[in-house]
């Protein structure tokens, strides 16, 4: 029987190396911090995290926002060259340049949420017999369009964007309330991040995939 050692990149891709999963949760104290009414500039948290020069496979946020007016809200993303947009005036359409009037999010943004399209959140739970709830809860894809493109089909900035950055350094979640007349505040936010697998894993399976192989053999011819 012939032996063949498989590379890591295929290793991984059978799932015969889990990546690491990493969290990361940023409190930002009592009561949080305000998010200022009506500005483009918003409130700016910077956080600086480090787990040892592995890279991003996957990425998730949490958000927490208590109060203020959802249709209100842009949220951004920014780590090295990734960006993403992660709320971008829930509800927004041409119909309704308002928005969604619920207050508050509690939610996890991941790129293949079961609950879909955080942009379009009231009408997929009305159309699955659900009340929109003050805090938002649930886990949704990112908005990801550009700003000015609410109503817009594009996604281009979703959290794909991470996809192989190093993990390390500085990351900044930029909160905007884009509308006059309701104040909101930020309770804090994270990171659920998946890396790729340290060299010792790589190692380890790479060794496995050996020796079964030459388990097989010796069963074989011997």
């Amino acid at each position: 029987m012939k032996t063949t050692l498989l590379p890591a990149a295929a290793l991984l891709g059978a799932g015969l190396l889990p990546a690491a999963a990493v969290t990361f949760q940023f409190d930002l104290g009592p009561g949080g911090a305000v998010i200022p009414d009506h500005s483009l500039v918003g409130l700016a948290d910077r956080r600086v995290i480090d787990v040892g020069g592995f890279a991003i496979q996957r990425l998730a946020v949490t958000l927490e926002i208590a109060g203020g007016y959802n249709g209100d809200y842009y949220v951004h993303l920014v780590h090295g060259s990734g960006f993403t947009v992660l709320l971008n005036r829930p509800g927004v359409t041409a119909a309704d340049p308002f928005g969604y009037g619920t207050s508050g999010l509690d939610i996890t943004l991941a790129a293949d949420a079961a609950d879909g399209d955080v942009h379009f959140y009231e009408q997929t739970l009305l159309a699955a017999g659900l009340t929109p709830a003050s805090p938002l809860v649930g886990t949704w894809a990112p908005d990801g369009r550009p700003y000015g493109g609410e109503t817009g089909a594009a996604r281009p900035h979703g959290l794909e964007s991470f996809t192989g950055l190093p993990a390390d350094g500085e990351w900044i979640l930029v909160v905007a309330d884009l509308a006059p007349g309701d104040e909101g505040r930020l309770l804090g936010w994270g990171l659920e991040i998946q890396l790729v697998p340290e060299p010792a894993g790589v190692l380890a399976a790479l060794g496995l995939a050996l020796a079964g192989g030459w388990w097989c053999a010796r069963r074989r011819h011997g």
